[in-house]
């Protein structure tokens, strides 16, 4: 990634991913409409190999919703042009500590 393109992603990158210190990006080959599902399995051992670490992974919602819309992104993240944006994780140390999962009630689902 050039400087120019590196100053860009800031502005993007800093609200929308929380500054988070590593952000892998799959990408996948455009016009395969079964590539982005692939993408997401390709981050699935990531996410679970950083737990035992102490790293803490979250997929980058903000991110891929600005892939559809914000059309200098490619451009931007130095995607190849045979190429497209597919998913995002962003992953690092947590600056807090999570205390606990807070309790929901409970809820009866009746399938049938």
């Amino acid at each position: 990634m050039n400087k120019r393109n590196g100053v860009a992603l800031g502005k993007i990158y800093s609200p929308a991913c929380r500054s988070a210190p590593h952000l892998p990006i799959a990408r996948i080959p455009d016009g395969n409409p079964v590539a982005s599902i692939d993408a997401i399995i390709t981050l699935t051992p990531a996410d679970i190999a950083a737990r035992p670490s102490s790293i803490r992974t979250c997929r980058a919602g903000f991110l891929s919703m600005a892939a559809g819309a914000y059309k200098p992104l490619p451009e931007v993240l130095a995607l190849p042009p045979d190429r497209k944006y597919a998913c995002a994780m962003m992953s690092g140390y947590p600056q807090y500590k999570t205390c606990g999962i807070p309790r929901r009630k409970h809820v009866e689902i009746v399938w049938g």
